[in-house]
């Protein structure tokens, strides 16, 4: 049976400029939250930042009493029907990329298909790229040694650290951002080619998102995108049994893996972009550990799945965490089970062209 301490989010109030703003941290707890946390707040915000993950997204408000948590169409109309800012969520966008250590998994498993994806683009020398939720870079690394010039954005500043660390390391001149998806900090027309790995597809703004990404390419600039498959994806298995231990999400959810799903990509791309091609992806996970200890690192280090520990009581994790454990046993296609984990996962590629203006 897996166990560990699991991350806890902790809410604080801070006063900045006049107004109330939700800042959350990331705290290494035991069995129970602090006291300082009330406890509907607690499960209010683990819910919504687990959501965001797989699909459920309510609308944080913040005011001197406290965050309040509901579910709203916004995220059909998206932000400016409702005049939410990208200040004002966040810290919720945040906190899931917190909550575990998604820079391990980052560097265990994610490097090679980061390197076949790229390689298959066909860069030219000198394309001013833009890679959107870079995270550690293993899209950027790679592209940046095939001569591009080369920019990576993500919001979350630790992952950018362990980015810049790499080019570094590597002697590579990569620019790196902080900033949001949503609210690109770039001129319009500022790139040739724009990548995102598994990345934007975690946005609860996925128009806004599309919007941000055609104004910051140049008319014909490219788009490469990857995102995990909707239906027969080991990524989406290991988030459904998430689901089966939390309440369903509410009607008119979003999930991220729509981004998975052929129709919904021609759909989101069709007003700015042309040429979509998409193909499904193969990619193996490859771990020098047992699929029982696999399913431990992943757990571990997962932030949403942290989020839905923080969500159960002690009997519900130890069930939990046995299902998902089960879950990598049942895949591992590896005849050498003791000490060696193959999984068999797929992304779906997209390819397409920005229309002329």
């Amino acid at each position: 049976m897996l166990q560990f301490p699991f991350y806890r989010l902790e809410a604080r109030l801070l006063a900045h400029r006049s107004e109330s703003a939700a800042v959350l941290s990331c705290s290494k707890y035991g069995e129970h939250p602090p006291a300082s946390v009330a406890a509907s707040d607690f499960r209010g915000i683990s819910r919504n930042l687990l959501y965001a993950m797989m699909g459920e997204q309510l609308v944080p408000t913040v005011s001197a009493s406290g965050i309040q948590l509901s579910s709203h169409p916004v995220w059909r109309r998206e932000m400016n029907a409702q005049h939410l800012t990208v200040d004002e969520m966040k810290d919720s966008m945040r906190a899931p990329w917190i909550a575990g250590d998604f820079g391990a998994i980052a560097r265990e498993i994610g490097v090679p298909a980061a390197e076949d994806f790229v390689a298959r683009m066909g860069l030219e020398p000198g394309a001013r790229v833009l890679d959107i939720a870079c995270g550690t870079g293993n899209a950027t690394i790679p592209l940046a040694r095939r001569g591009a010039r080369v920019t990576g954005l993500d919001m979350i500043p630790h992952l950018l650290e362990e980015a810049r660390a790499r080019a570094d390391r590597e002697g590579l001149g990569i620019r790196f951002d902080e900033g949001f998806a949503e609210r690109l900090p770039y001129p319009d027309g500022s790139f040739d080619v724009l990548v995102s790995m598994f990345g934007i597809m975690f946005s609860p703004l996925p128009a806004t998102v599309v919007s941000e990404m055609a104004r910051v390419l140049r008319p014909g600039g490219r788009l490469a995108l990857a995102n995990w498959t909707s239906s027969s994806g080991f990524t989406e298995k290991m988030f459904a049994v998430v689901g089966r231990h939390l309440p369903p999400p509410p009607p008119g959810a979003i999930s991220p893996y729509l981004w998975g799903e052929e129709a919904t990509v021609r759909d989101r791309l069709k007003s700015d972009f042309d040429a979509v091609e998409t193909s499904v992806v193969p990619v193996r996970w490859e771990l020098q550990r047992s699929a029982a200890a696999s399913a431990e690192f992943f757990a571990r280090n997962s932030g949403p799945i942290q989020l839905a520990l923080g969500r159960l009581d002690a009997s519900k994790q130890a069930a939990f965490l046995h299902d998902q454990e089960q879950l990598w046993i049942d895949n591992n296609l590896s005849t050498n089970g003791e000490n060696h984990t193959l999984i068999s996962n797929e992304y779906l590629k997209t390819l397409a062209t920005r229309r002329g203006l």
